[in-house]
């Protein structure tokens, strides 16, 4: 996952579409959140942790995925890569889900999971895809 994604998510979960509300959100500028989408700043650790909050994730993964990001060494940038991956935090343009279900209105996820829901073919049926965010 790229900051841009990472922003993008963090919106979408708090259900917000302007960045100024996301700047409010986890307590900085929005002349920052516009420099993390240009690449020209990448976020600090405190905002990856803030992030991380709002996405239900392990700092780790947003913070390493960061690092990933704007690491110019190869061996340093496959270091961070590797550690993000520990996390369950794709590196690529296509985010993969961790588990994919059909569950039955009604029907809640678990606590610890991250659930994004699709509309089904009807009331009844919904797509879930969830992550868990529990490492044991």
């Amino acid at each position: 996952m790229k900051t841009i994604d990472f922003l993008d998510k963090a919106k979408e979960k708090l259900g917000i579409s302007r960045d100024s509300d996301l700047a409010k959100a986890i307590n900085c500028g929005t002349g920052k959140i516009a420099n993390y989408r240009t690449g020209s700043r990448k976020p600090d650790v405190e905002t990856c942790f803030r992030l991380a909050e709002i996405l239900n994730v392990e700092p780790q993964a947003v913070i390493s995925a960061v690092r990933a990001e704007s690491e110019v060494d190869p061996e340093k940038q496959r270091f961070w890569m590797n550690y993000a991956k520990r996390y369950g935090v794709a590196l690529s343009p296509f985010i993969l889900a961790g588990t994919i279900t059909l569950e039955i209105a009604g029907l809640s996820a678990p606590a610890n999971s991250d659930l994004s829901i699709k509309s089904g073919i009807n009331d009844k049926t919904i797509l879930c895809i969830m992550r868990n965010s529990v490492r044991g």
